[in-house]
C-alpha cells in the first residue's frame, strides 16, 4: 500500500503521462507507416478459396482496378465479415506489405433509406470513389451539370487525394440534386460515380471493423486518453491542499445560505 502511495506522486503520475504520451505517438506512427496505398475500393467481401483469405468483389474504387481483389485476413477478421452478412457492403483501404495486400480501414457502407436513392451495387462501366459530407455547389457547367466539392475526412484527403469532386446531370437522377442541395433529411458520405464523374449511388459508413491498423489506432486513442487523466491528476495531487480549503470554503458557504434561508422561513 505504501508503494502504491508514492506512485501516486506528481512527480511520477507526470512521467507516468509523459510514457502514455509516447505509447500513443509510437502507435499512431506505426499504423500510419503500415504499407503504401494500394486502392480504396466498395464491395462485396466472401471468403476466398484458400484459408486466411478475403475476396473483395468491388463495385467501385478509387483507382481503377480489377473486379476482384485477393486480400489476406486474419481468422477474427473474416468471422467479423461473415457476421456481417452476405450482402453486406463494406469501404476498405487496402495496402501492400511486402507481396501481399491487406486491409489497412474496413467499414460498413448502409444504403440510403429511400427507394429513390439507390446505393452502391454492381454496374457496367468504370466506377469511382468519393468519400466526404457537407456538398458545396461550387461550379456549373452549361445549364443542366453541377459540380459539388465535399469534405473529406483526414484518412481519405492522406487516402485518396483530390477525390473530393462529385458532379450531378439533371434529368439524369434528380432525387440526387435534392440530396447534394441539403433539401433531403439524408446525409451521405460515400459517393459512387461513372465515367464522367456524375452520382449514380451514394451511401453511408458506418461501423469500423478490427483490422490491425484500427486496433494499433484504437489502442493509440486510449493512452492518449490515460495521458491527459494521469496529467490532470498530477496536478490535483499536487494541488489537493489549496483544493481541499476551497472545497471547504465552498461547503461553508453553501451550509451559512442554508442556515440563513431556514432562519427566515
Amino acid at each position: 500500500m505504501q508503494r502504491f502511495k508514492v506512485l501516486l506522486r506528481p512527480k511520477y503520475m507526470r512521467m507516468l503521462a509523459l510514457g502514455f504520451v509516447l505509447l500513443a505517438s509510437l502507435l499512431f506512427w506505426v499504423q500510419s507507416r503500415y504499407g503504401p496505398v494500394h486502392n480504396v475500393v466498395v464491395g462485396n467481401i466472401r471468403r476466398g478459396e484458400q484459408a486466411g483469405i478475403a475476396v473483395v468483389d468491388v463495385m467501385a474504387a478509387w483507382q481503377a482496378g480489377p473486379k476482384e481483389v485477393e486480400v489476406k485476413a486474419s481468422g477474427l477478421l473474416l468471422g467479423s465479415i461473415d457476421r456481417a452478412g452476405e450482402n453486406a457492403c463494406f469501404l476498405a483501404v487496402i495496402v501492400r506489405r511486402g507481396d501481399e495486400l491487406v486491409f489497412e480501414r474496413l467499414r460498413l457502407v448502409a444504403p440510403p433509406p429511400a427507394a429513390d436513392l439507390p446505393g452502391p451495387r454492381h454496374m457496367s462501366g468504370i466506377l469511382r470513389l468519393v468519400v466526404g459530407k457537407r456538398p458545396e455547389l461550387v461550379e456549373m457547367i452549361g445549364l443542366d451539370r453541377y459540380g459539388y466539392r465535399v469534405v473529406p475526412p483526414a484518412w481519405a484527403k492522406e487516402k485518396m487525394p483530390g477525390a473530393d469532386m462529385v458532379y450531378q446531370q439533371q434529368g439524369t437522377w434528380d432525387a440526387a440534386k435534392d440530396v447534394l442541395d441539403g433539401n433531403r433529411d439524408y446525409s451521405p458520405d460515400l459517393y459512387v460515380l461513372d465515367s464522367k464523374e456524375r452520382v449514380v449511388g451514394m451511401g453511408t459508413l458506418g461501423r469500423s471493423l478490427l483490422t490491425l491498423p484500427e486496433f494499433l489506432r484504437r489502442c493509440a486513442l486510449g493512452f492518449a486518453a490515460a495521458a491527459v487523466l494521469a496529467a490532470a491528476a498530477s496536478q490535483i495531487i499536487h494541488n489537493r491542499a489549496a483544493l481541499a480549503r476551497l472545497g471547504r470554503r465552498i461547503r461553508d458557504q453553501v451550509s451559512m445560505r442554508w442556515l440563513r434561508l431556514f432562519k427566515r422561513g
